[in-house]
């Protein structure tokens, strides 16, 4: 391999692990703030927080139509050293955004005190309600225009800057959040005020380090051109329905069970999501993102390694969110206990089959990147359309039946559908795409990669009557991880052997070098 070869490697292990380090701070401060607000707010007031947010966060799916482009063909522009292009695109989408910015805080203002419109909550927690709303969606749209001029650190490839910015803020806003929560009467109005601002101070410092990257990221009124904006408005479309129903995924659910249910089992849901959610988002943005550059080139390219590729970062996608869900599910029950109190017991059932839908998901996590190479999104889209809708009519349909599932019967909806359904929609895709078949998906990414998962929580299911302290529970995680990993190990090719032991040599080697 050339050495530009090994230097992409590198640089995609570099950006990915600080991609990591950022979102795995952010989930780790996300659920810690989660129990710390159950334990000092009542719960009819917690369960604002989700509820709120949960009618926002289409706002900015919106806006990807016209910002999903802009990265994509500033790269291109940068690419063949078109300095005007790049001025034209800035010049174009800058005042679009901004005049949806302040449309959506118009919007917030005249509608806050009709909130209840939306959502069902309380009289007395209706002020509460109205104010989250307007800081929610002035949070949001105030950092859309920022998006204009957010292309320097992609194009230069400076990923570790962004993220190094990202977490600088994010420790800054669990101070404010922290401080704000101090005082007397704190509500989770101090929460929504210390994202507000560490949200701004993020927008402000990404945008300053982006332009001094590329200071080609220029407003000039006279470089607006519409043929510029119909090419960014074609590219983002397919996105944002993708974008959409990924969010009606995430939030309908709450919706239904605020409609149909109580705050209670609203909550436990909400809970219950808590983990997989992020940990979707981190993969995704981590993984995904990083391998990109190179399924767009297998590809286009037509590499008959495209499949090898694509399958070996599926399958260690399942080892490493299976080492996750193995050890969530074995104690779930504990876990919800320590985090959330006794009365959250239903979270554990809820979480494990939110947890066992993911792994269908994790199995199949390459396909966005590979419907984005082959200029297929509609063909995903179409798929998640009527995944999403038939998840949201079984949900619904159930509560309607039975009130009294709550929370179970979004859970139970989410698995059926998103998991043994999926592989004939969003499976039978990926096979098309990588000519191959469900049969081999099922056997040789699936089977392989949920089988140390398995083995694990049999071993678990046997030595957890052995736990009376927490000396012993320590050491049965250990025995229990490394059995994890040995089985993994065991059912690796030998190829796949023979690069981890070279990527192992390279950081040796790299250890003795700066040392």
């Amino acid at each position: 391999m050339s050495q530009s070869g090994a230097y992409s490697k590198q640089l995609i292990l570099v950006n990915t692990a600080s991609s990591f380090i950022v979102r795995i701070a952010n989930i780790g401060f996300f659920i810690w703030l989660q129990q710390y607000l159950l334990r000092r707010i009542p719960i009819e007031e917690y369960s604002l927080l989700p509820l709120v947010t949960a009618t926002i966060i289409f706002f900015p799916v919106f806006t990807a139509v016209f910002t999903t482009g802009i990265k994509r063909n500033v790269m291109v522009a940068y690419s063949q050293d078109n300095e005007l292009l790049i001025e034209q695109i800035v010049s174009t989408i800058f005042p679009v955004l901004s005049f949806i910015a302040v449309f959506l805080i118009a919007v917030a203002l005249i509608s806050a005190p009709k909130v209840h419109l939306f959502v069902n909550v309380s009289a007395d927690f209706l002020p509460t309600a109205g104010l989250i709303f307007i800081i929610l969606v002035a949070s949001e749209a105030l950092k859309i225009p920022f998006e204009a001029f957010s292309s320097g650190l992609f194009v230069k490839q400076q990923f570790v800057k962004n993220n190094m910015i990202v977490l600088a803020c994010e420790v800054t806003k669990i101070g404010l959040i922290l401080l704000l929560l101090m005082h007397e009467g704190a509500s989770v109005v101090d929460v929504v005020i210390g994202n507000f601002c560490a949200t701004m101070l993020q927008g402000g410092l990404i945008t300053y380090a982006s332009v001094k990257a590329l200071p080609g990221q220029r407003f000039f009124l006279s470089n607006i051109n519409f043929e510029v904006l119909k090419l960014l408005v074609n590219y983002g479309s397919w996105s944002t329905v993708l974008a959409i129903f990924g969010m009606m995924r995430k939030t309908t659910p709450l919706i239904i069970l605020n409609q149909l249910s109580t705050p209670l089992q609203l909550t436990t849901f909400h809970l219950a999501s808590l983990v997989p959610n992020r940990l979707e988002v981190l993969m995704n943005q981590s993984v995904n993102g990083s391998i990109s550059p190179v399924v767009i080139d297998l590809v286009h390219k037509k590499d008959e390694n495209l499949r090898a590729f694509v399958f070996r970062i599926c399958k260690y996608a399942l080892f490493g969110f299976g080492l996750v869900a193995t050890f969530f599910s074995a104690f779930s029950s504990e876990i919800v206990e320590w985090y959330v109190g006794a009365e959250y017991f239903s979270v554990g059932l809820n979480f494990v089959l939110l947890l066992a839908t993911y792994m269908f998901f994790y199995a199949n996590m390459s396909l966005t990147v590979l419907v984005e190479a082959h200029g297929c999104l509609h063909k995903l889209a179409l798929r998640d359309i009527f995944s999403t809708f038939l998840f949201l009519a079984g949900s619904y349909t159930a509560l309607k039946i039975n009130p009294d599932l709550g929370a179970l019967a979004v859970s139970a909806s989410f698995f059926v559908v998103y998991g043994p359904l999926s592989i004939l929609t969003h499976w039978g895709l990926t096979a098309k795409l990588t000519e191959t078949s469900l049969y081999y998906m099922f056997k040789h990414v699936f089977g392989v990669g949920v089988l140390p998962s398995i083995l694990t929580l049999v071993l678990l299911a046997a030595l957890k009557p052995l736990i009376n302290d927490i000396y012993s529970f320590m050491s049965i995680c250990c025995l229990a991880g490394l059995f994890y990993l040995t089985v993994i190990w065991s059912v690796l090719d030998r190829a796949e052997k023979l690069q981890f032991l070279q990527f192992i040599t390279l950081l040796r080697m790299r250890f003795k070098r700066d040392a």
